[in-house]
C-alpha cells in the first residue's frame, strides 16, 4: 500500500509540471469555463493513472520473467532516447531563418 501511495504523489507531481497537458488545461479554462479547465485536468489525471498501472504492472512482470527481454527493452529506450536527442539537435529551423536574424512571427488566430 505504502509503494502505491508513493507511486500516486509521483504522478501527482509530475503532471502538475508545466507542458502539453497544462498548455491544454489552461487553454480549456480560458476560453471556455472553469469547469471545461476542470474536467480536462480530471481526464488528464485519469488517463495518466491508467499509463501508470499498465506499466508498473508490465515493468514488474518483465523484471521478474526475463532478464534477457529487460535488458533488450533498457537498450531499445536507450537508442530510442538517442535517436530523440540527434533529431532534436539536428533539427532546422522551420521559418528558414538563418542564425542571427529574427523570424517572421505567426499570427495565431
Amino acid at each position: 500500500m505504502e509503494q502505491a501511495i508513493t507511486i500516486a504523489l509521483l504522478t501527482l507531481f509530475a503532471a502538475m509540471t508545466p507542458g502539453a497537458d497544462f498548455a491544454i488545461v489552461t487553454r480549456n479554462a480560458a476560453l471556455r469555463s472553469r469547469a471545461a479547465g476542470i474536467w480536462t485536468a480530471v481526464g488528464i489525471a485519469l488517463g495518466l493513472q491508467v499509463h501508470v498501472a499498465y506499466c508498473v504492472v508490465g515493468v514488474g512482470l518483465v523484471l521478474s520473467r526475463s532478464v534477457a527481454l529487460f535488458t533488450l527493452i533498457k537498450f531499445a529506450g536507450a537508442l530510442y532516447l538517442i535517436y530523440i536527442g540527434w533529431k532534436g539537435l539536428s533539427k532546422r529551423d522551420p521559418s528558414g531563418a538563418t542564425p542571427g536574424t529574427q523570424a517572421t512571427p505567426t499570427v495565431l488566430s
